[in-house]
């Protein structure tokens, strides 16, 4: 397994989630002959079903947890775990929290265009920050590969799961 990197393939797109087509599935009869899209076309169906669900019915927001905490202390700021869905009807799931450290992300981003910031007389900065959920997708779990793409066909394991 070590011709795929041991770090998970992360994507903001949905390239490794395949597209949702909530109104197009497989029709399966006897001795059909299964292929990589067949699979992917199924599990297109039942998720872009599952989003329209979300999208429509309940709309976009928090469903339990997304509490956002400031820690002085620490110089953090710590968004706790939770559910929510985005405007597109995707789940956006945080497993554990998330702690961003506010000095050195204002240090990184000091000089971006547009930022804008206050500083007084007693070194004190002030400035405006939102905190955005953002669905991603992830590769994960290296499996062996039996044949690889015409791509990459030197590939010894594959990703199983997003």
């Amino acid at each position: 397994m070590s011709d795929t990197p041991d770090a998970r393939s992360c994507s903001a797109r949905e390239s490794h989630d395949g597209a949702s087509a909530p109104f197009t599935s497989i029709h399966y009869h006897y001795g059909m002959l299964l292929g990589v899209a067949d699979f992917e076309t199924e599990q297109a169906y039942h998720r872009g079903k599952m989003r329209l669900h979300n999208g429509w019915l309940h709309r976009e927001g928090v469903v339990w947890g997304f509490d956002v905490h400031s820690d002085p202390a620490h110089g953090e700021i710590r968004v706790t775990r939770g559910l929510a869905l985005d405007p597109l009807g995707r789940e956006l799931h945080l497993d554990a929290d998330a702690c961003l450290n506010v000095v050195a992300w204002f240090n990184a981003h000091r000089q971006d265009e547009g930022f804008e910031f206050e500083q007084d007389a007693q070194g004190t900065i002030r400035f405006d920050a939102h905190v955005l959920l953002r669905f991603k997708t992830c590769l994960t779990r290296q499996v062996p590969a039996l044949s690889g793409t015409c791509e990459n066909a030197s590939a010894a394991t594959a990703y199983s799961r997003v």
